[in-house]
């Protein structure tokens, strides 16, 4: 384990695990981070009144080269400590152990070996370790055997992480505080301070300097917090995953027998059997390291790759002539890692997860999906229809005010069976991926709420065929605030954590609102006949716009709420890396087969998601029409009164346009930016400051999510009418969120017809 961790070490020296942004500002032309040693001294050195008084970008970039030039310098010179103390007793402990060695002869020049090595806590941990694998060596039980070299491997690693502590103290948080006297020290001569400032300015940077010395450590435990092991990537912030196919612990492991054993795994374990807990928040936390080194060692004691060696020959040569090594076949010297996604066979670079391409998004396919709708949720409804005498909007209505729970409906012919059916997730569905862009959802959710009323919804009523659909269930349900309530209750269920489990909380909703677009499917195809028996004055469904909901306008919904949230996101000023928007894309893909997109079409990656949604705006389609402007129209007051920010009346239409662009906001018919215009572009301009780490100051947090809470806020006041409980954030999204207890709803969503289709 150590010598492959040495190898990500030497990946981190060389700033190959960095994110390319900040890649770019602190490896220098000969590859390796930071600046030279005279640059640094002189950086750490320099008094505040040397500097011209203005901070520029260029600054930022000396301090940040400056850290990872010293984090890289400190790595190198601890790994190097380490592996002169432990190398030297393992290689006498081999040569000890050699066929036909006397054991009480070889126990005797390991000892000796250990001798002088330094103590922690007490403890000569080089010595225990070694005197471990030795009784190892005569232990006749296979049980004990195995638990004495386990014992053994983690006094070792106990030994190396204490010896390493001011090393890896010093590579993640050397000269925060220098840094922040200089910051100070620029704003100051930048501001030609007084005394009276100077001091607002000290106490406005003090605090920021506590949690920035916290932040830093974390920070770069998630940009340098990747270990490159023959079975793949993990990472240093998530838990260990078990290895493929294999339980956490090994059965030898279960019971253990070896006191020594029970102590260190008291000692150093957080997590339980089944490695939850067992992540490192901050690497250079030393219980967080041996929590997670720990848990590695028990969940890959018999993992025979790890004696495989790291380097092969052209690697070792490349060291002897002083270059940078390649790394093994099939392991990427650079690029991002794979999350800690267990692998089985040998070292791999990381999977992108599966998709269907776009290749075959044909015209003619295209129109195909149009006439499609949804074959099991529709046979359902027609089967309700085929036993009852019920009229045509019966199932709609009743489907629009019951709860997706409601017992009653297990008994509805047809309706029953579709309702207790409870399907696995399909094949390509990654859990982890899945749990991660949930997550997503979790850490971003107030801005990505504002970003989907914002922009998901106002997006799809461009599409002048799609818009038909929408338009008519509107006027079926006629309260559009409602609709934006049903819509935000089923997200908030799909995005909880298991909330997609199979009969899980948002499995259930995602399957209702998945009912009710077939009964409004059925509602729209037979308009004709209810208007002959007094039905709503709607116009017949014309059967050259395709089916109502079809397949096509589910995958469009899909990727507006995908693909349009990520970049909303992005738009707010929210930094997201590619591999967390293919996380929650990948999420969302789950969510669209449980709402019945047909088994051809999903998985569709980030990258494919993106063209062909941006495929489908640029076509003829995305037109003018009434019916989405006038859905616009209601959305924007609908979002007037969610906020319940009266002398800000033009927020929802600048914030559409702002995330939009003026051309779909035109096509929509979306009225001009006044000045709350301005408010958007603070929040793209500050935003980004807050993944530095202010939000974490009292008081503050991104602009964004401020406005976001408003949207989430405003749907608990106005609650549910009918049979179902009130609008209800989820426990831990309330706690992600930082929100409150939930209030009481003041007041119903108007008249009681249903809210047919969510959006």
């Amino acid at each position: 384990f150590a010598t492959w961790a040495s190898r990500t070490v030497g990946r981190s020296l060389r700033g190959e695990e960095l994110p390319g942004w900040l890649r770019r500002r602190v490896v220098m032309s000969n590859g390796m981070m930071g600046l030279t040693r005279e640059v640094t001294a002189s950086v750490r050195t320099v008094q505040p009144e040397q500097w011209d008084g203005r901070i520029i970008p260029e600054h930022v970039e000396d301090v940040l080269r400056s850290h990872f030039g010293s984090c890289a310098t400190n790595l190198s010179d601890g790994n190097t400590v380490v592996f002169a103390e432990i190398a030297p007793v393992a290689a006498t402990f081999l040569a000890s152990f050699g066929d036909g060695a006397d054991p009480d002869a070889a126990r005797r020049a390991v000892r000796s070996a250990c001798e002088g090595a330094p103590e922690f806590e007490g403890v000569n941990h080089l010595h225990e370790g070694f005197m471990l694998w030795c009784d190892s060596r005569s232990e006749p039980d296979p049980t004990r055997r195995s638990q004495l070299v386990l014992a053994g491997s983690l006094h070792l690693g106990a030994h190396e992480q204490n010896h390493l502590q001011s090393a890896i103290a010093g590579s993640m948080n050397m000269g925060l505080d220098r840094s922040l006297l200089l910051l100070k020290g620029r704003l100051d001569k930048a501001l030609s301070c007084p005394p009276d400032l100077e001091k607002v300015v000290d106490d406005l940077l003090r605090p920021l300097a506590c949690e920035v010395g916290k932040l830093w450590g974390e920070f770069t435990t998630e940009v340098l917090g990747t270990i490159e092991l023959p079975d793949g990537s993990l990472r240093l912030d998530e838990d260990v995953p078990p290895l493929s196919g294999q339980p956490f612990v090994g059965s030898d492991l279960r019971r253990v027998v070896v006191p020594e054993l029970e102590g260190l795994l008291g000692r150093f374990s957080r997590a339980d059997r089944a490695g939850r807990g067992s992540r490192a928040e901050n690497w250079v936390d030393l219980g967080d390291r041996m929590n997670f080194i720990t848990n590695l060692f028990l969940s890959r004691h018999h993992r025979d790759s790890l004696f495989d060696p790291p380097l092969d020959p052209a690697d070792l040569a490349a060291i002897e002539a002083d270059r940078a090594p390649e790394g093994p076949q099939g392991l990427p010297s650079s690029g991002p890692s794979s999350r800690g996604r267990p692998a089985t066979g040998p070292v791999r670079s990381p999977v992108e997860p599966p998709s269907r391409g776009v290749a075959m998004f044909t015209d003619a396919y295209i129109e195909r999906l149009r006439q499609l709708g949804d074959p099991p949720a529709d046979e359902a409804v027609s089967l309700f229809f085929e036993a009852t005498d019920a009229g045509h909007q019966t199932l709609f209505r009743r489907l629009g005010t019951s709860s997706a729970w409601a017992a009653a409906d297990e008994d509805l012919p047809g309706i029953g069976t579709f309702v207790q059916t409870v399907e696995p997730w399909p094949d390509w569905a990654d859990p982890e991926l899945v749990s991660e862009g949930q997550a997503v959802f979790g850490e971003f959710g107030l801005q990505i709420g504002m970003g989907l009323f914002m922009a998901s919804l106002p997006s799809d009523y461009g599409f002048a065929k799609g818009v038909q659909a929408l338009a008519r269930t509107a006027r079926l349900t006629r309260n559009p605030t409602r609709r934006y309530v049903e819509t935000g209750q089923m997200i908030i269920d799909a995005m909880t954590p298991g909330g997609l489990d199979p009969g899980g909380r948002g499995y259930r909703t995602v399957r209702h609102v998945r009912l009710m677009h077939a009964a409004v499917r059925h509602v729209l195809v037979h308009l004709h006949e209810m208007e002959e028996t007094g039905g709503p004055d709607l116009p017949p469904w014309d059967p050259a716009d395709g089916l109502p909901i079809s397949q096509l306008q589910l995958l469009g919904t899909l990727f507006s709420f995908g693909i349009q949230g990520v970049e909303a996101l992005r738009r707010s000023g929210v930094s997201l890396s590619d591999r967390r928007a293919e996380a929650y894309i990948h999420a969302w893909n789950l969510v669209g087969h449980q709402m019945g997109i047909i088994d051809e079409l999903l998985p569709l990656s980030w990258e494919d998601s993106r063209t062909l949604w941006d495929q489908r705006r640029a076509g003829t389609e995305y037109a003018p029409t009434p019916e989405g402007k006038a859905l616009t129209a209601a959305a924007i007051e609908c979002m007037r009164e969610l906020f319940g920010l009266w002398w800000m009346p033009g927020l929802p239409a600048s914030g559409i346009r702002f995330y939009l662009g003026d051309e779909t906001a035109d096509l929509l018919g979306v009225p001009r930016s006044d000045w709350t215009r301005m408010i958007f572009e603070l929040m793209r301009r500050t935003d980004w400051a807050y993944s530095f780490g202010l939000d974490r100051l009292p008081g503050m947090g991104p602009l964004s999510a401020r406005l976001g809470r408003r949207i989430w806020d405003g749907f608990e006041v106005y609650g549910r009418d009918g049979l179902r409980p009130s609008f209800e954030v989820t426990d831990e999204l309330r706690a992600a969120w930082g929100m409150g207890s939930p209030p009481k709803p003041s007041r119903p969503l108007g008249p009681a017809p249903s809210s047919g289709e969510t959006r």
